[in-house]
């Protein structure tokens, strides 16, 4: 609702776009199925894409079985590791953990459990990638319980096995019964952002049988089991069976006949495959149950041709059949051609595409409330209707749970049958109930598990004799008194059973309780389930390829209560602050709030700048002062029926009394960031008067210097915000929209791969190229992980082979063992211990500039530089003057928020005049610090930027030798901050393990921390050192110390920023801290993927 159509960069649609989730409160909303018959119990695949809104807590995705003793289940444990556990007669069989947590709650993920116990262990896959794991019991090659003919549940425990709800987000939860896939079968890497995406889970090739090479694709074992080669003929072998040497034919077996919908033939564009003679190709599909004598000796299935071969075979032909031998003959209208089967490959494609209990829950169909009693019978005992019509008045895709039957005799073993009337050509059994006793007085439930499948007419009977349907008593009694007649069905009406002469009827028609299971249906055409507590209301938008914002549960004040998807939020009868997991930094943006308490006194909404860290502390309001300037809010005071309400900017405030505001009015914010105006109201009132349909007369003008804004509000009882995934109460100003990754703006850079990355490498000792980058790389940072070597800083100003190094105060070095080369998409080195050592751990971080440095005369002396606006990136070389106030272009097109500044020259000077000095834009125009030492801000000190910001254009310097020494030459390494590629900015620590969450933008690739209160060395994190969180692998500028692994500081990198999760002073403690952050993927926007959760 409200957000634009998916689409990808460079005008490329999205393969596949997710309309729907469904929201589970991690109370009592579950799906529940209990198959009628047992699949395959070792081999299966399990896909889910989840938006956790809980952490911390034993959560199921999946489960079955009998007891804690005899189940399966797939699940977050409290730790917030994915699981997968067996449990067979009280003993464990098989259970596998991630070694990764899973606590991002800003964004999906994509889970695959990928299972086959007579080969492997099993294996998890996050975003397509699998995860190590820690087997906590290793895998017997024995039968578990999913795929059995117990109750399975997607999305809570049970009782009688564990307990444990999934709280958060769910979409297109499937299971392959039969086969272990990987993710590719459900998802792809966009080539832009390098995010994962879905694809359409109706093209998977699950259960597709196939030969080639001889070998065996999807193992079918317990189900449909390739028996081998087929004669000895095979997908690589030139065929001239038989004799005729203008046909060939490939084929493969079954241990027992398989029925085939589809046959695929495929040979690759320089494939062996050929008609070596120009002329058409045939190809007929045979089948037979047992071995052939011939080419054409078994039933036609179906055939194709004829057409040209042009060196390269694909073609689809449907098939019908059931054979044990499929085999595809090739034929050539060519006398005296030949035909060469080498790399032909054929694909037999089975009827039951998901396997027996194989499922694909897409949420197309919201479906409407659940557990309805039905009404659908009706008429006298003259002429009872007794047939279930879903367009008169059941619904289409009913759940029928249950039937009551009365009987006036007791009966024993009987069933309920649901059919279909075929219109005159029969009844089709649709369903048979496990018999059932009656007592012969009263009215006994008979429990269903049949969702309607379509608008028909079905018909339902206590028992089917052979000659007609029956309701009540059977033939067997007193005949049978409800006896289906067709001249008596009426116009409009879908069944009328008539009386039997001389029969009293003593039995009223039955009851039935249905439930509107469509949200149950699944996409495979079977195997549907039933939704449990859940109705069209927990149906929303919020879906992989379009994210909408919610409560950040790694962002507000412990004790907020969260519920209904991070929507709903209760302060616990204190004031309690949360701000959103999405931010705006540009667009036309509406949101509501509304109390779901009788007091809805003290709760609020409003915007304040990103950058802002809040503390614990409670009654903190929007608008109010504790978060820092520029925050604007609305909130109440007094409960009705003398209701007060507050606007509020920076704990300037206004109050305002109005008799029409009460317990059911809506709060509701608008807010246009181009032109800097937000309007704050509430039901169809604007404060102020104005419209922001029409952009007058806001409430508020916003600051200019604000890039980002985040929701923030407050909550004393419950309350719900409405960001736009479910809806909105009120009509939205024209313009306006929904906080979602659809509707935000395109980044900039699509593909921060291109521009920035970090690569791992083992040394050589030797000559080595490293690839692995998307680009030449202008700035090389290159340290050793596993020993003591110092830094090596490489550019293309200077040239390679000049080194610096990060952690010195030394000039630059030459050395031709270092960084020799910058190449198309990497590097080349030398064997250098800092930067290729044999036997090395290595990482390096390395930039795109602008290539070949040219010349800049903006400022007041020439520079040369290197740069890349778009990525907000500079490579300056300068040469001191001595003089305050001189300044050097810096090549970028908005003014750097961090710069490293380095006196490469070598000379007499005291070594505290070489020093690394570091500008950032947090520590103000006289703040400063050093990249190779300890120490906190520095600052106030004119010396070094003249207490001059850098501007657009040029970075202005003091007069300290440090970065203005006469005849000295400088480089200074310029970064300008990129929404959604990189990030500059400064948090309070709060000295907790739920440390303070900063808001990027992105998905972090590398994150640089520093204390600026005291002495802490620059910490330095990154996604490919730590590919999984927690992210613990930890390097420091200042230091030629090895890596640190597993230390106390930690992060956890999130789809939206990172989350300290330590209490260590080096990034934690009650102090402030600077960072540089830089993207792995973007949050989201117009026409691109949005990054997943980590």
């Amino acid at each position: 609702m409200f957000s634009d159509s998916m689409m990808l960069g460079g005008g490329r649609k999205a393969a596949f776009s997710i309309a729907n989730s469904v929201r589970l409160d991690g109370v009592a909303d579950y799906f529940t199925r209990t198959p009628s018959t047992v699949g395959n119990r070792k081999t299966w695949t399990f896909s889910a894409w989840v938006k956790r809104c809980a952490i911390g807590t034993q959560q199921f995705l999946l489960i079955t079985g009998i007891n804690s003793n005899e189940s399966e289940s797939v699940f977050f444990d409290a730790n917030d590791k994915l699981n997968l556990w067996v449990c067979v007669s009280n003993t464990w069989v098989g259970r596998v953990q991630t070694n990764a947590v899973f606590r991002d709650t800003a964004s999906w993920g994509h889970l695959v459990i990928s299972k086959d116990v007579t080969t492997a262990t099993p294996k998890i896959y996050w975003n397509g990638i699998e995860q190590p794991t820690t087997v906590l019991t290793e895998f017997a090659n024995i039968e578990g319980y999913v795929n059995t003919t117990y109750e399975h549940r997607i999305g809570e425990g049970n009782a009688a096995i564990a307990n444990g709800t999934f709280n958060g987000y769910i979409t297109q939860p499937t299971l392959i019964d039969g086969a272990a896939l990987d993710p590719s079968a459900f998802g792809e890497t966009d080539l832009i952002t390098g995010s994962w995406r879905p694809k359409r889970v109706a093209s998977l090739p699950a259960n597709v049988i196939r030969r080639d090479g001889g070998t065996a694709f999807g193992d079918m074992t317990g189900r449909d089991g390739l028996a081998g080669a087929f004669d000895g003929t095979d997908a690589t072998q030139a065929s001239t069976y038989p004799a005729n040497a203008n046909s060939g034919y490939v084929g493969m077996a079954f241990v027992s006949p398989v029925a085939l919908t589809r046959v695929v033939a495929v040979a690759p564009v320089g494939s062996g495959f050929q008609d070596n003679v120009d002329g058409n190709i045939s190809i007929t599909i045979y089948g037979k149950n047992g071995l052939p004598s011939s080419a054409t000796d078994g039933t036609i299935m179906g055939s194709s041709g004829p057409f040209t071969d042009v060196g390269r075979l694909e073609k689809t032909i449907a098939v019908s059949g059931s054979f044990t031998h499929v085999w595809a003959h090739i034929v050539s209208d060519t006398v005296g051609g030949t035909i060469n089967c080498a790399d032909l490959k054929l694909l037999a494609l089975d009827t039951s595409g998901y396997g027996t209990n194989g499922f694909h829950l897409d949420f197309a169909d919201a479906g409407g409330a659940g557990g309805t009693a039905n009404t659908a019978f009706a008429g006298g005992f003259g002429t009872y209707q007794v047939v279930i019509n879903p367009d008169r008045p059941l619904p289409n895709k009913a759940w029928i749970t249950q039937i009551g039957v009365t009987q006036s005799s007791a009966e024993t073993g009987k069933s309920v049958y649901i059919l279909r009337d075929d219109g005159g050509n029969g009844y089709t059994v649709m369903w048979v109930s496990a018999p059932f006793n009656h007592a012969g007085s009263g009215l006994e439930q008979v429990a269903v598990n049949y969702l309607v499948p379509e608008t028909g007419t079905y018909v339902m009977a206590v028992a089917c004799p052979a000659s007609a349907l029956a309701w009540g008593h059977d033939a067997d009694l007193i005949g049978t008194p409800y006896l289906y007649s067709p001249s008596a069905r009426l116009l409009g009406e879908s069944f009328i059973a008539s009386i039997a002469a001389g029969v009293s009827v003593s039995e009223a028609p039955p009851a039935l309780t249905w439930t509107d299971g469509s949200l149950g249906r699944s996409a495979s055409g079977a195997n549907h389930w039933l939704p449990v507590s859940l109705g069209a209301a927990d149906v929303v938008t919020d879906a992989p390829t379009n994210n909408y914002a919610t409560i950040n549960r790694l962002n507000m004040q412990s004790g907020l209560v969260l519920s209904n998807g991070n929507t709903s939020a209760n302060g616990s009868a204190a004031v309690r602050w949360w701000r959103s997991s999405l931010a705006m930094s540009g667009g036309k943006w509406y949101f509501e709030m509304k109390t779901n308490s009788a007091n809805n006194s003290y709760c609020g909404i409003g915007i304040e700048p990103g950058a802002v860290t809040r503390n614990d502390g409670l009654n903190q309001y929007p608008g109010g002062s504790e978060g820092g300037a520029d925050g604007y809010g609305l909130y109440t005071l007094a409960s009705p029926p003398n209701q007060g309400i507050r606007y509020a900017h920076n704990g300037v405030y206004t109050d305002i009394v109005d008799a029409g505001f009460n317990t059911a009015s809506v709060m509701k914010v608008a807010v246009d960031l181009d032109a800097k105006m937000l309007w704050l109201g509430y039901d169809n009132t604007w404060i102020g008067g104005g419209d922001p349909a029409q952009g007058t007369s806001p409430t508020y003008t916003l600051s200019a210097q604000v890039s980002d804004w985040v929701m923030m509000g407050c909550a004393y009882n419950e309350v719900t915000c409405y960001f736009g995934a479910s809806g909105f109460n009120l009509t939205v100003p024209a313009g306006f929209k929904a906080l979602c990754t659809a509707n935000m703006p395109k980044p900039v850079i699509q593909a921060p791969s291109k521009h920035m990355d970090v690569v791992t490498y083992t040394g050589t000792g030797t000559s080595q190229v490293v690839t692995g980058l998307g680009f030449q790389p202008d700035l090389v940072w290159c340290k050793r992980r596993d020993n003591i070597e110092s830094h090596g800083l490489y550019d293309s100003v200077r040239g390679p082979t000049k080194m610096l190094y990060s952690d010195l105060s030394n000039g630059e070095a030459t050395d031709t063992n270092g960084i020799v080369s910058f190449n198309a998409n990497g590097f080349a080195a030398n064997g250098a211990m800092a930067t290729n050592g044999s036997g090395g751990n290595y990482v390096a971080w390395c930039w795109k500039a602008g290539g070949a440095p040219v010349a800049n005369t903006v400022g007041s002396i020439p520079s040369t530089v290197s740069a890349n606006p778009t990525a907000g990136f500079s490579i300056a070389k300068y040469a001191g003057t001595g003089t305050a106030g001189t300044s050097f272009g810096h090549g970028l097109s908005a003014a750097p928020k961090f710069i490293l500044v380095k006196n490469v020259s070598s000379g007499n000077r005291n070594a505290n005049t070489m020093d690394w000095m570091v500008f950032h834009a947090a520590l103000g125009n006289s703040g400063v610090m050093r990249l190779n030492t300890t120490e906190g801000n520095l600052g106030p000190d004119a010396g070094m930027w003249n207490s001059t910001a850098p501007s657009t254009a040029v970075v202005t310097l003091g007069n300290h030798e440090r970065v203005n020494y006469g005849g000295d030459n400088y480089i200074a390494y310029c970064w300008a901050e990129v929404p959604g590629f990189s990030k500059f900015g400064a948090y309070t620590g709060n000295g907790s393990s739920d440390g303070p969450f900063v808001h990027c933008g992105f998905r972090p690739r590398f994150v640089l921390i520093k204390r600026t209160d005291s002495a802490e060395n620059w910490r330095m994190f990154d996604a490919a050192r730590s590919p999984y969180n927690v992210v613990d692998n930890m390097l420091e500028t200042n230091n030629s110390t090895p890596e640190a692994l597993g230390n106390a500081n930690k992060l956890d990198f999130t789809a939206n920023g990172f989350k300290v999760r330590s209490i260590d002073a080096g990034t934690n403690s009650n102090g402030t801290y600077i960072y540089a952050a830089f993207a792995e993927a973007p949050l989201g926007g117009t026409k691109t993927v949005p990054a997943k959760a980590r």
